[in-house]
């Protein structure tokens, strides 16, 4: 998991939160607005500061935030990861690399799922070894089979699930939330809230990332959480990712650093 890396590529508005003010304005004064000089120009003065952006974005008012879309790339996450993370998202696109078209004879590299890291640090054992050496026998023998003529999408399914990725991911703020909310919980597996939580510390550095994502993160930080008995009993103790990540991943920080 330490040679995940997450980045934002691509901001679709330069001052998302004024366009989240200008949004919830418009729905305001729509009595004001007469022609188009009158709607331009309360464009141009949303675009400016934007004081209570912070507390809009925590009104469950979801269109006003989904007309700035953020595409960030994942590089390194495994193909498990990519099959929790499409599941129960609406307003997210995604494109993955693909196991059809890419050639990975030779060239297989796998995510170590933490717990494994854990044990091996905590009790000497060789446990990452013995899933590496799994997860190679397969590649081998997904090679054999490029090698006799059988083409990469019947050879893919050979491939493990810690095959590691390339992901693009868009979503507008609303979606993003939503995103953080089931997948840097604690239900989820490791791999995964780590990449949420590495996406989140991402979202954070955007144009008004700390407006637009104050309120992120599970349900537990913000109160009850929805799973009922399906809760993990932990709730989180900080609202910083980059603290939680320090927190529950201390060999990838370590590493990190």
């Amino acid at each position: 998991m330490k040679n995940i890396q997450v980045s934002v590529i691509n901001e679709a508005h330069s001052c998302p939160g004024g366009m989240m003010m200008f949004l919830a304005k418009l729905t305001q004064r729509g009595h004001q607005i007469k022609n188009m000089d009158d709607l331009k120009r309360l464009y141009d003065d949303s675009m400016g500061k934007h004081k209570t952006a912070k507390h809009v974005v925590k009104l469950p008012h979801g269109n006003i935030k989904r007309f700035a879309p953020i595409i960030i790339a994942v590089v390194g996450a495994s193909r498990r990861f990519l099959a929790q993370a499409r599941t129960h998202h609406v307003g997210i696109d995604f494109v993955s690399a693909s196991l059809q078209y890419s050639d990975y004879s030779g060239n297989a590299q796998f995510v170590v799922p933490y717990e494994l890291i854990e044990k091996d640090n905590k009790l000497g054992t060789s446990y990452v070894q013995a899933y590496l050496d799994s997860c190679a026998a397969s590649m081998k023998q997904y090679k054999a089979l490029v090698d006799a003529g059988v083409d990469n999408d019947t050879a893919g399914y050979l491939a493990p699930q810690g095959l590691r990725n390339i992901l693009i991911i868009q979503g507008n703020h609303d979606a993003w939330m939503n995103f953080i909310r089931f997948r840097a919980c604690n239900r989820n597996t490791k791999e995964t809230q780590y990449v949420a939580l590495r996406i989140w510390e991402a979202l954070l550095k955007t144009a008004d990332g700390e407006e637009m994502f104050a309120w992120a993160g599970p349900d537990c930080m913000h109160g009850k959480c929805r799973e009922g008995k399906m809760s993990c009993g932990c709730p989180f103790t900080s609202d910083n990712p980059t603290t939680i990540i320090k927190a529950y991943y201390p060999l990838l920080a370590r590493g990190d650093e």
